[in-house]
């Protein structure tokens, strides 16, 4: 694990971390990849980088995370409603990608809110399609 500033620097200088880098690129460049990306705050450029890279590719994303698919927008130096936003480039990729979204934690979407179970479902099923 790698914490702190110059990720993408650290992640080169381990032979492991390196190859899950490049196999995480690589799966998310498959045809009808789909990812669920679960309380991750799109704050990481080599991540982003990846992911962006695959929604180029079709890459269709399912967020779970308390701000929805807001999630992005929290690295928008502009903030939402404020005069002179506009979407960042990643922003708009990930609304493009967005086949879903939940709000709710994972323990009661799994546990007691069929609705949102079967949000994920839907997500997941409709790649087999």
């Amino acid at each position: 694990m790698i914490v702190g500033g110059g990720k993408a620097r650290a992640i080169e200088r381990y032979p492991v971390l390196r190859r899950y880098s490049q196999f995480f690129t690589e799966s998310l460049a498959q045809p009808n990849v789909r990812l669920v990306v679960i309380g991750y705050g799109f704050r990481d450029e080599h991540i982003n980088t990846a992911i962006t890279s695959g929604i180029d590719r079709g890459l269709k994303l399912f967020v779970v995370d308390p701000l929805g698919t807001d999630v992005a927008s929290t690295n928008n130096p502009v903030p939402k409603g404020a005069i002179g936003h506009q979407l960042t480039s990643l922003e708009v990729s990930i609304h493009n990608a967005l086949s879903g979204a939940s709000r709710r934690p994972l323990s009661t979407t799994f546990a007691t809110d069929e609705v949102e179970r079967l949000k994920l479902e839907r997500f997941f099923s409709a790649a087999r399609t």
